[in-house]
């Protein structure tokens, strides 16, 4: 979003080929550019209350950034997401007992291209980067600890639904929210998200205009683009 009107989306980026881990090139496209500071996507009208299994997914670069950056997620109060912390992916999940933290088994790759998933199946919540499983999982003993907030993409909500923290600096290209716990070990990256049976949401950030991404889902949760530079 850096550098664009406030009526428009479109940028071209310096972008990679279609294989996680890759390094950026040169190959003009259309996708979103979160500058780090305030630029974020608001999935206003998707809620998640705990009652059925889920995988949150994401095809993002990162750029280097002096702090925490959250990719998806409604983690105030409650909730689950994905976020780079300390130079490793994590996923995180609030159950009505703790806090869940699992980090990637190495640190993340800035500016390569990084399929990133976590997935809870009402018995474990685990961790995916470039389909690989990751070593550190998580037995569940308690139920979910419901967030009340709508899902950000590029930053977290803070109380109240209306401001922003973690923004994430980089590339984002396309992320899956589905309700099934679509991967239980090691997994083939597919060259993109698509839409099956059990997507709830999934948004493509390759429209190139306006301010809305629509929902490719087909059930309507459309993200409005937020703070455009």
């Amino acid at each position: 979003l850096s550098g664009l009107p406030r009526t428009q989306v479109e940028k071209r980026l310096l972008l990679v080929d279609s294989t996680p881990g890759t390094r950026m090139r040169s190959k003009p496209s259309y996708y979103l550019l979160f500058d780090g500071r305030e630029s974020y996507v608001v999935i206003s009208s998707f809620r998640y209350d705990g009652s059925y299994p889920i995988t949150l997914e994401a095809v993002v670069v990162p750029a280097p950034h002096y702090s925490s950056m959250a990719v998806i997620g409604n983690l105030e109060q409650g909730g689950i997401g994905l976020e780079l912390s300390r130079g490793e992916w994590q996923a995180e999940w609030r159950s009505q007992r703790t806090y869940v933290t699992l980090d990637s088994d190495q640190s993340a790759s800035l500016n390569r291209r990084s399929h990133i998933a976590v997935t809870v199946d009402g018995r474990q919540v685990r961790l995916y980067v470039n389909g690989r499983q990751q070593r550190e999982k998580f037995a569940l003993q308690s139920g979910h600890r419901v967030s009340p907030l709508p899902f950000f993409v590029g930053a977290n909500p803070r109380e109240g639904g209306t401001r922003a923290y973690s923004h994430f600096k980089g590339i984002m290209e396309e992320v899956r929210i589905s309700k099934a716990a679509k991967y239980n070990q090691s997994f083939v990256v597919p060259q993109r998200l698509k839409r099956e049976e059990d997507t709830l949401v999934l948004l493509r950030f390759h429209q190139g205009r306006g301010n809305e991404v629509r929902d490719e889902s087909g059930n309507g949760h459309n993200g409005t683009i937020k703070n455009p530079q």
